[in-house]
């Protein structure tokens, strides 16, 4: 390997097993993806950790799998594919709809997302089997970033020309032996995209001047002429310029893991030794029925035949871990505050922190700084994938909805404060700043409420129909009175007339008929 700086530098001294089938430069960025995945899920190979006895094992902190598994939650976090008008799009949603279902894209992203944050890269392809049913030919699956090998423009390194898909297989007639399969995609002068996929001798498929083809399993031909975008998507986590492959999320940290797995393993050691006891002697090693020296044995009621000795003792050992401790956790604040992942994203927030929208955003920021640029790269990725995949649609199974937008959405970041929006949402609406349909649109946005298209005829319907109910006792008034002059109805407890009204002297006082009842003739007075 050299001295250059490449997004595996920092791992190298960690990495084992760099193939030999494939360039240094790839074998480097190969070597490295098996090496943070080691990491990820604290193997023993993953670190050379210092034994201090025979058969002490390491213990290994599972820092790298905490910040790789945070940073995958907030990236890209809320994904949604769909379109702008459900109900007028009602045919394209429900096939949109359909093939995210049957693809199972969500769910497959997702751990592809987490692999990439893991290794750096993860790769997207579409593929299409005219031969299967018509609804089920097109394909999108993720592919291992290890097999994946651009080919780039001389004149320029950013522009990719071409791709291959290299994988090892048995070879056809000899099952003890190993081949290379490559699928490669390329571009025409015609701006068509053509493909092949060919068996090649292990040694030197690479390289044109010496590869051996052992068989062809896709003859060299264009895609359908629709479709202008080689099918590999390659998404980058930590992107930097000039490199044309990502970073893993944890560059850089390797010896800090290191280091923090080291300081553990020692203080078990230690405090296990407190307990056994370390002892110290002037006599010889105990020998064994053959007359071979061998090691002293502790243990209950063991017994010790020290010929010679003069002196044995039992050596003081710790008695604090408290300087391990703080040192440990030293280490792990650095880590923490190095690697942007905050306390917020880790749910180690209090209740009023957490109900302050301002302070939850500012003690949010060092992991919304790392994620943000990711987020726009890959939104702007996928929203080239999700528009090229309308023409595949076209080429194989006969729809036609290039004329229409599939659009790609995230969600919030952060958790939502329900009662402080709808508090927001009223104080808007009681101010007349804010109409009742964008409060709809709001809660739908903020909260995932889902009102129905029609929602505001509906509303319309229940009015009107509460005021008919409200004024039918009115209208129809008791059958069993008689209606009097202009329609006032006469009778027990009804309003007699302006001139027989109550001439008493008290008639000032509070009274909500000011005295004019009619009452019973067998009421008392």
């Amino acid at each position: 390997m050299t001295d250059t700086v490449t997004p595996y530098s920092t791992v190298t001294p960690y990495a084992t097993g760099f193939p030999s089938w494939v360039s240094d430069e790839d074998g480097e960025r190969l070597a490295a993806y098996t090496a943070y995945q080691n990491m990820y899920w604290s193997e023993d190979a993953a670190f050379k950790l210092i034994r201090r006895n025979d058969d002490g094992r390491g213990i290994y902190i599972p820092k790298p799998k905490m910040i790789v598994d945070t940073t995958a939650h907030y990236l890209l976090k809320g994904l949604s594919i769909g379109v702008e008008d459900p109900e007028k799009q009602g045919d394209f949603n429900e096939f949109l709809e359909a093939f995210l279902k049957r693809e199972k894209f969500l769910s497959r992203f997702q751990v592809a997302k987490l692999s990439g944050v893991t290794r750096g890269d993860w790769i997207f392809h579409i593929t299409a089997d005219p031969l299967r049913e018509q609804g089920s030919r097109v394909s999108l699956t993720s592919v291992d970033p290890a097999s994946y090998f651009p080919e780039y423009d001389p004149d320029d390194m950013e522009q990719v020309i071409g791709a291959k898909l290299v994988e090892q297989w048995p070879h056809p007639d000899d099952p003890s032996k190993t081949v290379v399969k490559v699928l490669r995609y390329w571009y025409e002068d015609s701006g068509l995209v053509w493909r092949e996929e060919n068996l090649w001798e292990l040694e030197g498929w690479n390289n044109p001047k010496k590869a051996k083809k052992v068989k062809s399993l896709l003859q060299a031909g264009p895609l359908p002429s629709d479709i202008r975008i080689i099918p590999l998507y390659h998404f980058k986590n930590a992107e930097w310029d000039g490199f044309p492959f990502g970073n893993s999320e944890l560059k850089g940290y390797e010896r800090i893991f290191q280091a923090i797995n080291q300081a553990i393993s020692d203080e078990e050691l230690a405090l296990a030794l407190v307990g056994l006891g370390v002892y110290a002697t002037d006599a010889g090693r105990p020998m064994d029925d053959q007359g071979n020296e061998t090691d002293w044995e502790v243990a209950p009621g063991k017994v010790w035949e020290m010929p010679g000795a003069t002196m044995v003792k039992r050596l003081e050992g710790i008695t604090s871990v408290t300087p391990v401790q703080d040192h440990v956790s030293y280490l792990d604040r650095a880590l923490l505050d190095g690697s942007g992942t905050s306390e917020v994203a880790l749910g180690r927030v209090d209740t009023q922190t957490a109900e302050s929208g301002i302070a939850l955003a500012l003690k949010f920021m060092p992991t919304l700084a790392k994620i943000e640029y990711r987020d726009n790269s890959g939104v702007d990725i996928l929203t080239q994938l999700w528009y090229d995949m309308k023409f595949w649609w076209k080429a194989y199974e006969s729809v036609d909805y290039t004329d229409q937008e599939i659009l790609v959405k995230l969600g919030e970041k952060l958790p939502t404060n329900r009662s402080k929006v709808i508090e927001e949402l009223n104080n808007m609406l009681d101010r007349k700043v804010i109409s009742r349909k964008f409060y709809r649109q709001e809660a739908t946005r903020k909260l995932g409420y889902v009102f129905p298209a029609t929602i505001e005829q509906d509303m319309l319907d229940e009015q009107t129909a509460l005021k008919e109910a409200q004024m039918l006792p009115m209208a129809l008034g008791d059958p069993t009175e008689v209606s009097g002059p202009g329609g006032r109805l006469e009778g027990d407890e009804d309003t007699l007339p302006k001139a027989d009204s109550n001439k008493s002297n008290n008639k000032g006082q509070t009274n909500e008929s000011n005295g004019t009842e009619v009452k019973n003739s067998g009421a008392s007075a």
